[in-house]
């Protein structure tokens, strides 16, 4: 617990707010998660969602609407955190020379972890792929010049979806709590946090959620930057979406490169059911080997 409690205190994502608490922990998680995510989220959804005339992420345009939901709570937590806090907003740990970089290995990590458990389901028949992408629109087909724009386009909003999501939850919610409870507790309760706003609590999903963000916020908190975890969430949100057409935390889009489904006698501890991959055991054997390295890599060294 000592030696847990000072790699927390010494990170480089936590020493920029120095020993002044700036917000509470309590109305930093109300204000952040009730306001800047599901309140300007829905209020995001909506309001692109009118301007379109679409209904829902599962639509190709509907997955666009995530550039107005998760744009508007970037945007509170920027004035949060310049006027109520009166500190920089590179401070909450997106200040990294090697942003990119790290944002580009950790997106290559979230592919392979999403790619690896579904790949297994496949060649053990539990999966099934039931169309490619220009059989996937019988209105449209789409040529490569298209594909390539729709696939620039959907990683730019996924990018900005989990880059959003991690800089409150591994960035602004997890100093703020590193600062102000025990070491285990500093940890958890932003990583129960996220599994809660994801609106499952079915153990297996719960469960995977929550590794995932121990995992992440462990790295984060050794690398003193969000921009690897949020690589990470980017490439397993969109390998699963985007690429092979999994449900991602239960939506369905229309538009990916490949479909896989569940067969129809698979059980759904195994392969996860409508709500996707990320409800299954396999993928739990992923994310339990995620956290493994993660611990290791987080005491590596001093």
């Amino acid at each position: 617990m000592k030696k847990l409690a000072m790699r927390l205190r010494d990170s480089a994502l936590v020493t920029p707010l120095g020993d002044q608490v700036k917000t509470h922990w309590v109305l930093a998680i109300l204000v952040l998660l009730l306001v800047g995510i599901i309140g300007l989220g829905s209020v995001g959804d909506a309001i692109y969602n009118s301007l379109q005339r679409v209904t829902g992420l599962n639509t190709l345009p509907g997955q666009f609407s995530e550039l107005f939901s998760f744009g508007l709570s970037l945007l509170f937590l920027f004035l949060w955190v310049r006027f109520k806090e009166k500190r920089s907003f590179l401070s909450i740990g997106i200040a990294d020379p090697a942003a990119l970089k790290k944002f580009s290995l950790g997106w290559g990590v979230g592919f392979l972890m999403m790619l690896i458990p579904s790949a297994i389901l496949l060649m053990h028949g539990d999966y099934q792929l039931q169309h490619a992408v220009n059989q996937a629109n019988a209105v449209h087909r789409y040529s490569m010049v298209e594909l390539t724009g729709l696939l620039l386009g959907i990683g730019l909003v996924s990018a900005l979806q989990s880059g959003t999501e991690e800089m409150i939850m591994r960035g602004y919610l997890l100093q703020t709590a590193v600062q102000q409870l025990s070491p285990w507790s500093a940890i958890l309760v932003p990583a129960i946090l996220f599994a809660i706003v994801h609106l499952s609590f079915d153990p297996i999903v719960f469960s995977n959620i929550l590794l995932f963000a121990v995992a992440v916020s462990l790295i984060s908190l050794k690398q003193g930057s969000i921009w690897f975890a949020a690589g990470m969430h980017a490439g397993w949100n969109m390998t699963q979406g985007t690429i092979l057409g999994i449900p991602v935390s239960g939506n369905s889009y229309t538009f990916s490169l490949l479909s896989l489904r569940p067969v129809a006698d698979a059980p759904l501890w195994l392969t996860g059911g409508d709500f996707g991959i990320e409800a299954s055991f396999p993928a739990t054997i992923v994310l339990v080997l995620t956290l493994y390295l993660s611990w290791r890599y987080f005491f590596q060294g001093r």
